[in-house]
């Protein structure tokens, strides 16, 4: 196989699928699932500093536990990671649903018994506006006057957030904690939109229902991430249980569930 870092570790396109005992150290998706009735089990995804390459090039150790990409039309259901190890990769829980995404679900999802250690990015990150260049739907322009909002070509499904003194923020939430402090109305009204719930569904609707949490350890992260969801495409019915984290509370747009101690 031609030598090729920065790609994913194992793509999922097949049912049933069994991934187990499995150590996954790469630069894109370390599991990347594309099928129904999945159980990734007992691996490490991630590795030392260095990587599974020898050298600290930026494509190494993986993006995470991923559901996704994902477009119109794709039906996913039944698919289980669980007690896995996760060291110094991108994020962890990862669910990608492509902008404008109709008539689809994800759903029967359960990410268990995980340790996260280092994750570079964010822990979780559950979200609905992969490779689009809306702007979380239109939040970001309620930041007060004087912040900006970046939008890379690269990676579209990414919206920076820098404010007047030039610190940039990747989470939406966090800019505005931080706007919050200099224009705390402003911030107030935006955060208000940033969690609302979602609308009544329609039948052509994708949706990202029945998501399990559970059992979850995350230390060393610069952001707990959350659940990034949309008007169009919500997320339902999502239950978080015994997660233990280092960093602050859940991003929740468009989402709705309940935690269990």
């Amino acid at each position: 196989m031609e030598y090729s870092p920065c790609t994913d570790g194992i793509d999922v396109h097949g049912t049933p699928a069994y991934i187990h005992n499995t150590v996954i150290d790469v630069g894109d998706g370390n599991v990347a699932v594309h099928a129904s009735n999945v159980l990734i089990e007992d691996c490490h995804f991630g590795g030392p500093a260095t990587g599974a390459w020898g050298r600290h090039d930026q494509c190494v150790h993986g993006h995470g536990a991923t559901i996704g990409s994902l477009e119109s039309k794709n039906k996913v259901e039944n698919v289980t990671f669980t007690n896995i190890i996760m060291e110094r990769i991108d994020e962890g829980p990862r669910v990608k649903v492509r902008c404008n995404s109709t008539d689809g679900y994800v759903k029967d999802l359960t990410y268990e018994n995980l340790v996260l250690h280092n994750i570079q990015s964010m822990n979780f990150h559950i979200f609905t506006n992969y490779d689009c260049k809306k702007d979380d739907e239109g939040v970001a322009d309620t930041l007060p006057v004087g912040w900006e909002t970046i939008r890379r070509d690269a990676w579209s499904n990414y919206t920076l957030h820098r404010s007047p003194d030039g610190v940039i923020f990747r989470s939406l939430e966090n800019a505005l904690a931080a706007a919050a402090v200099a224009a705390p109305a402003a911030a107030a009204a935006a955060k208000t939109q940033l969690t609302t719930s979602p609308p009544p569904l329609g039948e052509d609707t994708f949706v990202i229902s029945n998501l399990v949490f559970k059992n979850i350890t995350a230390t060393g992260t610069d952001e707990q991430g959350g659940f990034l969801c949309s008007k169009d495409i919500p997320c339902e019915d999502v239950t978080m249980s015994e997660i233990h984290s280092d960093k602050g509370d859940m991003q929740c747009t468009y989402a709705d569930g309940k935690g269990e101690s």
